[in-house]
C-alpha cells in the first residue's frame, strides 16, 4: 500500500472532523472511579501486563462488563480459558458487588464463587433461586458484551475481530498468539504490528494482556518487565502493570518494593493490588490501588493510596472505603 501524506491543509479540513470523532470518548467511564480520575480512555493500543495470578483476566473482564453497562460494544477473546468459565466469572463478580452493596461486612462470607457456580454448589435452595434470578436479570439486560474462546492464527483472528468503529476489544493473551519458537520476539513484533494496524483502521480500543517474564518476580513492575514481549512497550499507547502491593517504608522514609511482602499479599483472600501506568500517550503516568477478591473475580477501587492509609494514625484512621 502506498504511503498517504497529509499536508498543512489538514489543520483547516480533516482536523476538525477527527476532533469530533474523539470528543465522545472524553466522557467515557470504565466504572473504576480511581482509574477514571486519571485516564482518558481514548481509542488506542493498551497493554495490561503482570505476573501469573496477578488478576489480569479478572481485571480486563470486569472492565469490559462495566464499559458494556454504559453502552460500549465490548468483545473478549480468550486463547486459553473456556467461555463458560469466563461467564461464570462475570456472574460471580456481579453477585459479589450486589451483595457487597447491601451488606459490605458479610459479602465475603458468600460461597458464590465462579468455581461453585460452575459446579452447581449452593448453600441452600434459596441461594440457588437467588442466583437463577440474578442470572436471568443479567441475561435480559442485553449487555453489549461478547466472549469467545479462540484458537486461531493471527491472520485468521484479524478477519474475525469486530470491524465496527469504536469497539473495545480484549485479547487474552499476547504470548499465546506468537508461535515462532526460533524467533519469539520477532513473532511478537509482527503480531503487534498487525493489531496496531487493525486498531488504527477501526479506531477501536484494543487491550492486549501480557505475561511478565520470570525476572520480574522479585522487583517492582517497570518497563523492563515487558522486555521479553518484543517492542510492545514502544507500540503501545498505554502500558499498565498489575502487581500485588509490596512497598515498605525504609529508614530513609521512602517506600521501597519488598518482594516477600508482595508475595505474602498475593496469597491473601483480600489482596492489595496496584495498577501502575508506566506509559501514557494520553496523559501523565499514575498509580491506582484496588482490593482484589480473587475468589469472587472482583476488583474494588480504593479511594486512597495504600501509603496514605499506612501514614494515618490508627486512632484517627477512618474505616476503609472503596468504590465499585
Amino acid at each position: 500500500m502506498a504511503i498517504q501524506f497529509s499536508d498543512i491543509s489538514f489543520l483547516d479540513g480533516d482536523f476538525d472532523e477527527e476532533v469530533d470523532n474523539y470528543k465522545r470518548y472524553a466522557e467515557r467511564r470504565t466504572g473504576f472511579d480511581n482509574l477514571d480520575a486519571e485516564q482518558i480512555f481514548m481509542p488506542g493500543l493498551y497493554v495490561l501486563g503482570g505476573l501469573p495470578a496477578a488478576g489480569k483476566t479478572t481485571f480486563a473482564l470486569q472492565l469490559l462488563c462495566q464499559l458494556a453497562a454504559r453502552g460500549e460494544q465490548c468483545f473478549y477473546f480468550s486463547f486459553e480459558m473456556a467461555e463458560c468459565m469466563l461467564w461464570a466469572k462475570v456472574l460471580a463478580c456481579a453477585l459479589f458487588l450486589s451483595r457487597r452493596k447491601n451488606d459490605i461486612e458479610n459479602a465475603s462470607k458468600s460461597a458464590l464463587t465462579a468455581t461453585n457456580l460452575l459446579r452447581g454448589r449452593f448453600a441452600d435452595t434459596d441461594e440457588k433461586q437467588e442466583v437463577d434470578a440474578y442470572r436471568r436479570e443479567l441475561s435480559r439486560s442485553r449487555l453489549p458484551l461478547k466472549i469467545a474462546q479462540v484458537n486461531l492464527s493471527v491472520k485468521s483472528l484479524l478477519r474475525e475481530l469486530p470491524q465496527k468503529e469504536g469497539a473495545v476489544v480484549v485479547l487474552d493473551y499476547l504470548q499465546m498468539l506468537a508461535h515462532d519458537k526460533d524467533n519469539p520476539r520477532g513473532a511478537i513484533d509482527e503480531t503487534i504490528f498487525s493489531f496496531r494496524e487493525y486498531q488504527r483502521k477501526t479506531k477501536s480500543t484494543l487491550i492486549i494482556l501480557n505475561s511478565f517474564n520470570r525476572e520480574s518476580y522479585r522487583q517492582a513492575a517497570s518497563m523492563a518487565s515487558f522486555k521479553e514481549s518484543g517492542g510492545i512497550e514502544y507500540s503501545a499507547d498505554v502500558c499498565w502493570a498489575l502487581q500485588a502491593y509490596g512497598f515498605k517504608k525504609s529508614e530513609s522514609g521512602k517506600y521501597e518494593f519488598d518482594y516477600e511482602a508482595s508475595r505474602e499479599e498475593g496469597s491473601k483472600f483480600e489482596r492489595k493490588i496496584r495498577l501502575s501506568c508506566l506509559k501514557n500517550r494520553f496523559g501523565r503516568q499514575y498509580t491506582c490501588d484496588f482490593c482484589y477478591y480473587a475468589a469472587f473475580d472482583c476488583f474494588c477501587s480504593q479511594l486512597m493510596a495504600f501509603e496514605d492509609y499506612e501514614e494515618e494514625k490508627p486512632a484517627d484512621a477512618p474505616k476503609r472505603k472503596y468504590k465499585k
